[in-house]
């Protein structure tokens, strides 16, 4: 996947470093799930630990892809035309370049709470998980397989489900 992407990225500078100009800012961990609504329905929205300047390519990656969200495809299609709008079609063969690595990496985020160090952090924010550890283990390994295959079926495809269809 790696060589693919090198391959498929434009103007061939897979290694080059963004200019300040071509980033944009980012939450990084933006969603629902680090909100809270008011009493009179507005949101808050909560936890910038990881803001800052960043590719557009994996904020849009990012977002698509965090548990968090839970896109259907006309979500993600609607997200993806969004996205497109402001920062512009030309992003989309870097998008398809990049899309299975930052995808592998939500795999590997998703296997996080196999690491001793990570549960007990849950445990210290929230003891009454203990009993829990079995059943959450086995809903991070489902969706890290159930995410390896779709990024699977979409590197065979050389699509990304509700973005590929837009500009291609």
């Amino acid at each position: 996947m790696l060589e693919r992407a090198k391959y498929l990225w434009p103007s061939r500078g897979f290694d080059s470093v963004l200019r300040r100009e071509q980033c944009t800012l980012s939450p990084s961990d933006f969603g629902f799930h680090n909100a809270l609504r008011s009493k009179n329905d507005s949101l808050a929205f909560l936890d910038f630990e990881y803001f800052g300047w960043d590719d557009p390519v994996k904020l849009i990656v990012d977002f698509s892809l965090h548990p968090g969200m839970n896109l259907d495809e006309k979500l993600l299609r609607k997200w993806f035309q969004g996205a497109f709008k402001i920062y512009g079609k030309k992003l989309l063969p870097k998008l398809l370049a990049a899309w299975p690595l930052y995808a592998l990496c939500w795999v590997l985020i998703y296997l996080n709470e196999f690491l001793p160090d990570i549960w007990r952090r849950r445990m210290l924010a929230d003891p009454y998980r203990l009993n829990e550890k079995e059943l959450v283990l086995e809903k991070q390994l489902s969706a890290s397989k159930r995410l390896l295959n779709i990024i699977k079926n979409n590197y065979e495809q050389n699509s990304i489900v509700g973005a590929s269809e837009i500009y291609v």
